[in-house]
């Protein structure tokens, strides 16, 4: 006699089939609803993205600043090198 394997697809949907096939596996003793769980909060509050920077009132002009600020140690750092050569 041979077996339908569509037969054994349909019986591992029964309920009674999948908690035959679980019982070896430990179940939680309180599990929590999948629409409850939130995730770990690290005690701070997101900034607010519209917020400005504490410095210089706008982003440009953060990152105008710190493109100065790379420039000025490139070029310190030619300068010393070309004094030392």
């Amino acid at each position: 006699m041979t077996r339908d394997p569509a037969e054994g697809e349909r019986a591992a949907e029964r309920p009674e089939d999948a908690a035959a096939a679980n019982a070896g596996v430990p179940q939680p003793l309180h599990p929590i609803p999948a629409n409850r769980i939130e995730p770990p909060s690290s005690g701070l509050a997101a900034p607010d993205a519209d917020e400005p920077p504490p410095l210089l009132g706008t982003w440009p002009r953060v990152y105008a600043l710190v493109l100065a600020v790379l420039v000025l140690v490139i070029a310190f750092c030619f300068w010393l090198s070309r004094l030392g050569s």
